[in-house]
C-alpha cells in the first residue's frame, strides 16, 4: 500500500478512541498469545528456552537452542460478552466472532558465541462487533484492529551464564472501523421540534500504517537450576492516517445531506513500551515452576488528536463543517500483569503445562468507551505437549475471565456495565530443529 493509504486508518481507530478489545487477552489492548506453551504457562518461561518462540519470550536464550529451531502456530480466540444499560436494564450482546492470530519463529546458531532469530507474531489487537440496533452505535457498532510484527534478533553467549540479545521490530497496522447513527451526537443537527435532523447516519474507516521500534534481552544462570530472565521492548509510534466515508439521511432533505463522501484524517497514536523480568526454577528433573511480572507503560496513552482535513459533514445554516477535529481524553494508567507456570514431563514424549495470570486494567473509567470493558482479568490456562526425536507438537486451552465494570456511557452520561465478558481460546504450535 501508498504511504496516502497508510495513513488511512489508523486516524479511524483514533476517532472512535482507539483500545481494545474483547479480543485481546490482556489489560489494555495488548496481546500476549504468541506461542502455545508460552501462553498456556501464562508467559513465566522468561528464564528458560522451550522452543524456537524464545524469539518473543526472551531472545537472550537462543543461546541454548543449538542448531536451528523452527516453530510456527495458531491460537483462536472466540470472545463475548454484555453491555447492559442501568436506566432500562437492557442487555446488548456482541456477534459471535472468532479471530486467529499466528505465530511464527527461527533460530540458527552462527557458531560457539553468536546466534540469530526472527519472529513473526500480534503484539496488539481489538475485535467488537455489536448487533444492528444497539444503543451505543453511535460510539461504535464494531471496529477490527490487527497488527503483525516482524522481530530480528541477534544474541550473543557473554559467558557460560549470561546471555544478552537485541532486536529490533517492524509492526504492520490495518484497521476497520465503524459507527452507526453517529450525527445524532452532534448539537447542530438537532431541532426543538423535528429532534435529529439526521435520523440515520454511518461512519466507516479503512486504512494501515507502519511503526519500529526495538528490544534489548538478557538471560543469566544463577545456578544450575534457577535461571533468571529480562526483556525490554520499546514504544512503537504510528504515524497514521485514513479515509472516513459517512453517510446520512433525515427529515431535513434526502440522501447524504449536504454529508461529503468522504475525508481523509491524520493522527498520531504510540503503542506502550513495556519490561518484564521473571525467573524459572527447575524443581525435580521432570517439573518446571516459573513466574514473570510485565510493567506496561499505559500512561503514554493520554489522549487521541485528530484532523480531518476537509471535515465530515456540513452545517445547514452556515455550510461550515461540522467535525473538523476529533480530541479524547484517555488518561490510562501504568499496569502489571502477573504470570505463573508449571511444565511437568509425563512419561516418554509427553508433558503437561498449567498457568494462572492476573492482568490490571489501565483504563481510566471516566473516559470509558464501548472499545473495550474495563476490568481485571483473570487467565486459567492448560496443556499439552508431544516432543519425539526433533519435532514438537503443542496444543492448549485458556479461559480469559473479565471483571464486571462499570461506567457512564460517551457523550450521554447514561450509566453502563461491561458484564459477562469472557473469551475462549486454543492455540495450537508445531516446531522442529535441525
Amino acid at each position: 500500500m501508498t504511504t496516502s493509504t497508510i495513513r488511512k486508518s489508523v486516524a479511524g481507530v483514533l476517532l472512535v478512541g482507539m483500545a481494545a478489545c474483547f479480543q485481546a487477552q490482556a489489560a489494555g489492548f495488548a496481546l500476549y498469545e504468541a506461542s502455545t506453551k508460552g501462553t498456556v504457562m501464562g508467559g513465566a518461561v522468561i528464564g528458560r528456552a522451550t522452543d524456537a518462540s524464545t524469539v518473543y519470550h526472551n531472545p537472550a536464550n537462543m543461546t541454548k537452542l543449538p542448531g536451528t529451531h523452527t516453530m510456527v502456530g495458531v491460537t483462536v480466540i472466540a470472545p463475548s460478552g454484555d453491555v447492559g444499560y442501568i436506566d432500562s436494564g437492557r442487555r446488548y450482546s456482541l456477534r459471535s466472532q472468532y479471530f486467529t492470530p499466528p505465530h511464527a519463529y527461527l533460530t540458527y546458531q552462527l557458531d560457539e558465541r553468536w546466534w540469530l532469530g526472527a519472529g513473526i507474531y500480534s503484539p496488539f489487537g481489538l475485535g467488537t462487533d455489536y448487533k444492528s440496533g444497539w444503543r451505543g452505535s453511535y460510539d461504535n457498532s464494531g471496529a477490527d484492529i490487527r497488527t503483525f510484527s516482524f522481530n530480528p534478533n541477534l544474541a550473543f553467549l557473554v559467558t557460560d551464564d549470561l546471555s544478552l540479545a537485541i532486536g529490533g521490530q517492524v509492526m504492520y497496522l490495518d484497521l476497520v472501523m465503524q459507527k452507526s447513527n453517529f450525527l445524532r451526537m452532534v448539537p447542530q443537527l438537532q431541532h426543538p421540534q423535528l429532534g435529529p435532523l439526521v435520523t440515520s447516519s454511518k461512519l466507516n474507516l479503512k486504512g494501515d500504517s507502519y511503526g519500529y521500534g526495538w528490544n534489548v534481552a538478557l538471560a543469566y544462570d544463577i545456578t544450575d537450576d534457577l535461571t533468571f530472565g529480562m526483556v525490554y521492548r520499546s514504544r512503537v509510534k504510528q504515524h497514521v492516517g485514513g479515509t472516513a466515508k459517512m453517510k446520512g439521511n433525515g427529515p431535513l432533505g434526502g440522501g447524504t445531506f449536504g454529508l461529503p463522501d468522504s475525508s481523509s484524517a491524520s493522527g498520531d497514536v504510540t503503542l506502550p513500551d513495556s519490561i518484564s523480568a521473571g525467573l524459572n526454577y527447575k524443581a525435580t528433573e521432570r517439573l518446571n515452576l516459573g513466574a514473570i511480572a510485565t510493567f506496561t507503560h499505559w500512561s503514554t496513552y493520554e489522549r487521541l488528536d485528530m484532523k480531518f482535513s476537509s471535515g465530515l459533514g456540513r452545517n445547514p445554516n452556515t455550510g461550515a463543517p461540522l467535525i473538523s477535529r476529533s480530541r479524547t481524553e484517555k488518561d490510562w494508567s501504568n499496569v502489571w500483569r502477573l504470570g505463573f507456570g508449571a511444565d511437568y514431563v509425563l512419561s516418554g514424549p509427553w508433558s503437561m503445562q498449567a498457568g494462572y495470570v492476573y492482568d490490571e486494567c489501565p483504563i481510566n473509567t471516566a473516559n470509558g468507551d464501548f472499545l473495550l470493558p474495563a476490568g481485571n482479568r483473570n487467565l486459567f490456562s492448560l496443556g499439552v505437549s508431544y516432543d519425539e526425536s526433533d519435532w514438537t507438537v503443542q496444543l492448549g486451552y485458556t479461559y480469559l475471565l473479565v471483571k464486571t465494570s462499570h461506567f457512564s456511557a460517551p457523550d450521554t452520561g447514561t450509566p453502563v456495565k461491561f458484564q459477562n465478558a469472557d473469551a475462549h481460546m486454543v492455540a495450537f504450535s508445531v516446531g522442529k530443529k535441525f
